[in-house]
């Protein structure tokens, strides 16, 4: 392996002798553009002869004393070294930053309290009021109230080291148990000025089941009363149909009462029960599967599957009887008028053909090949 090594090291050395003695100097990007070579290949001769990359060198000669003396972007910009590895570097030998190291520094017993002053006189100059309300009031309602996000009432409020709206007034102490799961949480929300989720919360902690379940049981109540002494009777597919419900609405309501399918045991002896003569002949008719289910009493894919078995073609129209097993369809192509249309083909192009004479482009050009005339630019020109 090793010698295999050298010899591919030797056929780079006389095949890029000046790239090789350029590499780490400079970026690969950069050599890529002043020797044209990619910078996969840069990058595979420098791994190959063991040469660290550009930012590396530069970032290995960073003398780590002079991390936090000034900001990052600073030393980025002295050092050509990237902003994110400066951080990263004084994040890993724990030194602050340079603007909290300088503050820290700065920072004497009437300090905080001349911020706090600071800060109190703006507000109640730009936002006359707003003080008395602060822990009164949720933030969000005291940011519409005064044009401001709920994020900078938040600021202003950590700043005078003020407590929230929910530390001073407790999530639900004015809500009442007994409402709890009599109404969907969002209604109740609203009734009582607070978020859904925090209405979810009190729920859930009571123990008290949601409002949309104990609707949900009383639909399927009035539901499975609706249906009642139909269940296990008809199918669910004609219950459905009938009271305009789904086939899983009907399904459940019949599942609840524990009442089996119609064909839960006689599936077999059920679908043996279609008649395939008594399909054909109501298929010869011009009757569609959805016909010819209500007939039979089944649905309407099981005619189309045993229809697909039998080799009948789907009727999408509706047709004369007619004794053959070949559906009928009219002939469109017998009772055209070619005369004025056949001299016309081949003198333009088909589309504009189909155009002129209020045709398809496709029934243009499917005459013309069975008359057997080339397009009409390969015989342009030829006369």
């Amino acid at each position: 392996m090793s010698e295999e090594v050298e010899q591919k090291k030797e056929k780079m050395l006389k095949k890029y002798p000046d790239l090789i003695a350029a590499l780490g100097t400079k970026t690969d990007t950069a050599l890529r553009g002043d020797f044209g070579i990619s910078h996969i290949t840069i990058s595979k001769l420098r791994l190959l002869f063991g040469v660290p990359t550009y930012h590396a060198t530069q970032f290995n000669s960073f003398p780590i004393e002079e991390l936090g003396t000034a900001p990052d972007r600073v030393l980025a910009e002295k050092y050509k070294v990237s902003v994110p590895r400066i951080a990263a570097l004084r994040k890993e030998r724990g030194v602050p930053h340079y603007k909290n190291s300088k503050s820290t520094e700065q920072q004497d017993p009437g300090y905080a309290a001349d911020v706090v002053s600071r800060i109190r006189r703006r507000v109640e100059t730009r936002h006359p009021g707003l003080l008395e309300q602060l822990s009164h009031r949720t933030d969000v309602a005291i940011g519409k109230e005064y044009g401001l996000c709920r994020e900078r009432v938040r600021q202003f409020r950590e700043a005078l080291s003020l407590p929230s709206y929910a530390q001073t007034h407790p999530i639900g102490a004015n809500v009442p148990v007994v409402e709890l799961g009599t109404m969907s949480d969002r209604a109740l929300a609203q009734k009582y000025g607070m978020a859904v989720p925090q209405a979810f919360r009190l729920r859930t902690q009571a123990g008290i089941a949601p409002f949309y379940n104990k609707y949900k049981e009383d639909l399927w109540a009035s539901r499975a009363k609706l249906l009642e002494g139909q269940l296990g009777e008809v199918s669910d597919t004609k219950l459905a149909y009938k009271f305009h419900l789904t086939l899983g609405q009907v399904a459940r309501a019949r599942e609840n009462l524990g009442i089996p399918p119609v064909r839960t045991s006689s599936h077999d002896a059920g679908r043996n029960k279609l008649d395939p003569e008594r399909v054909r002949a109501l298929y010869l008719e011009g009757k569609t599967d959805r016909e010819i289910g209500a007939e039979l009493g089944f649905a309407e894919g099981t005619i189309a599957i045993k229809r697909h078995k039998m080799q009948l073609f789907l009727i999408r129209y509706k047709r004369k009887a007619s004794t053959s097993e070949a559906p009928y369809r009219k002939n469109k192509w017998s009772n055209r008028d070619w005369s004025q249309v056949d001299p016309l083909i081949g003198t333009a192009a088909d589309r504009t053909i189909a155009y002129q004479v209020g045709m398809m482009p496709y029934v243009v050009r499917a005459r013309r090949l069975k008359l057997g005339i080339p397009p009409f630019g390969r015989n342009y020109g030829k006369n």
